[in-house]
């Protein structure tokens, strides 16, 4: 639900997740999770440091986003972040 670009997406069992990035006006910290078998969108806890242009990897079926920029516009400094993510214990 949330309009969104720069951001990262994963899977993790059957649901998908879209994890940061920037709005129209700001960058977000935003983790929402799309449900295809019911069609719907739920807002998660937020990860802790917004970013655009981030990686995500599920292993365990524990999320990690990586790296990223907390500016814009470019040139965007990377950033040396890992975070992880538990879906199932949120």
């Amino acid at each position: 639900p949330t309009a969104r670009c720069g951001h990262a997406s994963c899977v993790v069992k059957g649901k998908i997740y879209a994890v940061a990035g920037a709005d129209v006006t700001n960058i977000i910290s935003t983790l929402e999770e799309y449900d295809p078998e019911t069609n719907t969108w739920t807002e998660r806890a937020n990860i802790p440091t917004g970013r655009l242009g981030i990686a995500a990897s599920v292993v365990n079926e524990k999320i990690y986003a990586i790296g990223g920029s907390v500016t814009a516009p470019p040139p965007h400094p990377g950033l040396r972040t890992v975070e992880e993510y538990d879906p199932i214990k949120d």
